[in-house]
């Protein structure tokens, strides 16, 4: 299942920060997994994701970090075009991703303190759309339609 261009690895009230030139980056890793000209290929492997491995480092995260809410826009059809009607909360989800990781393409030096513009992200991880899985509460993998 493709990840919208919107996803984000993300944790709140990171003790540490990026910070360019009086920048202050928000606390997420962007996930592309789709091709950007000029950007690294991803890993193609496919390594074997084990709940028996999984299940206790999962664990260990929950301690300290909470699953929260984004908002996600909401489209209706009407006639031969899509409108927004709204925008609701949506309950974020674990995830692994096996992918590389690399700064922001917007990440330099002339990023200040008005920002850089984008998704105000410093570090992306380009992946495989088959090397994202999104977990349950327990550690088992969601249904590839979800």
């Amino acid at each position: 299942m493709p990840i919208l261009e919107s996803e984000f690895l993300a944790q709140d009230h990171c003790e540490h920060p990026v910070i360019t030139h009086g920048h202050v980056w928000s606390d997420k890793i962007q996930i592309w997994t789709t091709r950007e000209l000029g950007m690294p290929k991803p890993p193609n492997d496919r390594p074997n994701l084990e709940r028996s491995v999984v299940a206790p480092k999962l664990l260990i995260v929950r301690k300290t970090t909470e699953l929260g809410f984004h908002q996600e826009p909401q489209f209706t059809v009407n006639g031969h075009s899509i409108e927004h009607t709204r925008t609701e909360p949506v309950a974020d989800q674990w995830a692994i991703v096996y992918g590389r990781i690399v700064r922001a393409p917007s990440l330099n030096e002339d990023c200040g303190a008005g920002g850089c513009g984008g998704d105000n992200v410093p570090l992306v991880i380009i992946a495989e759309p088959f090397n994202v899985h999104r977990l349950t509460e327990n550690s088992t993998a969601l249904p590839k339609d979800k």
